[in-house]
């Protein structure tokens, strides 16, 4: 599609808008439609004119003769909204870009008849958005009205916005409360050198115990890595040492051993990092989240990275990705470190699905695993995936089930669309066939939940599916789609980022009972508040001036040792 603009400065959301709409035609080379926007002030108004065209490549149409490359009009419509005053010119340019979008998706929804259920919020936190309303003089007792009328949002997600608002008001936000997060990597991420299961490394861990350095003392890169840098250094590459050091990893447990060992060191030394700008900088840790499988280490490796976060924190959770290998020791070992939150997630309660996901339990095994973490008084979340390959609403409907049978403190219902499968020529319907049904998913989950007496509290908008690894290896990233003049540029770049575009309507949405919600969670979502991260993939990140500044660790196991001491170096410049 080919964009014509008298605003060129808003050029990009126009087209952010349009690729909604008209994926395929972004992927040819010759468009074949074009989209005419004039923007205009005139008295007290400000008027959007948007017209579709379409480019004849025929001499004759419907039997009459025609000229070749002659615009015929597909659609036209005119938008116009009262001007405001407006503070300052950051002011004017927000509301301008916002009626500009909301106009271009009126119209081509119009002449598409497809809806978003977000409406034109494409990369935006619907959650953020009311509550800047709310700041700017909005009545929160009509905050739904308000998304629908400006933003084009469906009823139903306006009134999802509106009860999360209300369920966050206990929610305190203080500028030297910092979240921590640390990651115990699963060696499962696409990116990683390791194209190795969970159910493999779990295994792996589990037959040998070996660990090089007993002792907690011991548990400092000096050793290991020495060695590592010694042998890296002849070819002043750390990062190449690491790579032939497990180069036949999937057939020789004891290098797994080693790698995790130098892994978990690493690790231990960034957190101890961590803790001398807590210190510094007067922070107070809030919440702390072990994320990843902590089934891969051992009750002693686990006793020592729980001593490594001894803070007064209010909340810590840990999420539990194999709950097979998580044994009442070791949940003892957490309830002794304070930890007050045990994450489920097993995505599904299907066991046929788990096994095709290689996942290294079954639903049994769940609900045994369930019942250990009641014992210890943990609360639980569980997480259920809308949208998993092979499944669909009967599926998912059942899962809902069987989840309100369960009855935890938490649930975290999370949608996903695989594309991977997905053809050039499928993309326009396979991607709204697939949407449709997610969100049918989503809105099944939200009714039966808070008919049940879940409270919604926190809604993320911005986790996108990585388009090139499987669905138990995404990744969740946050991506922006570089725009550019050249229509070939923009297609390759929407072929690039098709993931993103296709996910900017889905949600991950967290429901409570009373009494226990997650902060960590709600603060991610928000993104409003200081994250301080540990780990492969990891980021950190703090709002300066209402300006996110991000630390964003390597996703390469590798890199990451390597370049430990440059990723602790930057995290200082990050909280200086």
């Amino acid at each position: 599609m080919k964009i014509i603009t008298n605003i060129k400065e808003f050029e990009t959301d126009i087209t952010d808008i349009s690729l909604l709409f008209f994926p395929c035609n972004l992927l040819e080379k010759n468009d074949d439609i074009i989209l005419k926007h004039h923007l205009d002030f005139k008295e007290n108004l400000i008027i959007n004119k948007i017209s579709l065209v379409s480019i004849n490549d025929k001499t004759e149409i419907d039997g009459k003769e025609c000229d070749e490359n002659e615009e015929i009009c597909l659609s036209e419509a005119s938008y116009s909204n009262k001007r405001a005053t407006f503070k300052n010119d950051d002011q004017k340019n927000e509301t301008v870009k916002n009626l500009i979008r909301l106009a271009v998706y009126k119209s081509i929804s119009a002449y598409s008849n497809k809806k978003f259920p977000w409406g034109c919020l494409t990369n935006e936190n619907p959650i953020k958005i009311a509550k800047q309303l709310i700041k700017q003089g909005e009545d929160i007792a009509y905050i739904e009205e308000k998304l629908i009328e400006y933003f084009a949002v469906e009823p139903k997600n306006a009134k999802l916005v509106s009860q999360i608002l209300s369920n966050q008001k206990d929610i305190i936000n203080n500028e030297n409360l910092v979240n921590l997060y640390i990651n115990i990597s699963s060696f499962n991420n696409s990116s990683n050198f390791i194209n190795f299961s969970v159910n493999k490394c779990v295994d792996a861990r589990n037959k040998n115990q070996i660990i090089l350095g007993q002792k907690a003392e011991n548990y400092g890169l000096e050793k290991e890595t020495e060695i590592c840098r010694n042998e890296g250094t002849k070819n002043n590459d750390v990062t190449s040492f690491f790579k032939n050091q497990v180069k036949n990893f999937e057939n020789n447990e004891h290098d797994f051993s080693t790698i995790f060992f130098s892994y978990f060191n690493a690790l231990i030394k960034e957190i101890k990092a961590l803790k001398k700008i807590i210190v510094r900088k007067a922070y107070v840790v809030k919440t702390i989240y072990i994320g990843g499988d902590i089934a891969l280490l051992n009750a002693n490796e686990l006793g020592i990275l729980l001593e490594e976060l001894a803070f007064l924190f209010s909340e810590f959770t840990v999420e539990c990705g194999s709950p097979r290998s998580l044994t009442k020791n070791k949940l003892q070992i957490l309830k002794n470190y304070g930890v007050t939150r045990i994450s489920i997630n097993p995505e599904t309660f299907t066991s046929k699905t788990l096994k095709q996901m290689q996942k290294n339990f079954n639903f049994q095994d769940l609900i045994n695993f369930y019942k250990d973490c009641m014992e210890f008084d943990f609360i639980i979340n569980i997480d259920l995936t809308a949208g998993i390959p092979n499944e669909n609403l009967k599926n998912f409907k059942k899962n809902i089930g069987l989840l309100l049978e369960l009855s935890p403190d938490n649930i975290t219902i999370n949608a996903n669309l695989n594309n991977k499968q997905i053809s050039t020529n499928e993309i326009v319907e396979t991607s709204f066939d697939k949407i449709n049904q997610i969100v049918d998913m989503v809105n099944y989950a939200n009714e039966k939940l808070v008919g049940d007496g879940y409270k919604p509290y926190f809604l993320q908008k911005e986790m996108i599916f990585d388009n090139n690894s499987s669905f138990e290896n995404n990744c969740l990233v946050n991506t922006n789609i570089k725009h550019s003049d050249n229509e070939d540029k923009i297609g390759n770049s929407f072929k690039d980022n098709f993931g993103d575009l296709i996910n900017k309507n889905i949600d991950i949405i967290g429901y409570c009972k009373t009494g226990t919600k997650s902060i960590f969670e709600l603060n991610i979502s928000e993104q409003n508040s200081i994250l301080m991260a540990c780990g492969v993939n990891s980021t950190s990140s703090i709002v300066v001036d209402d300006f996110k500044q991000q630390q964003v660790n390597p996703k390469s196991i590798t890199q990451y040792i390597g370049q430990l001491e440059s990723i602790i170096i930057e995290k200082l410049k990050l909280f200086k």
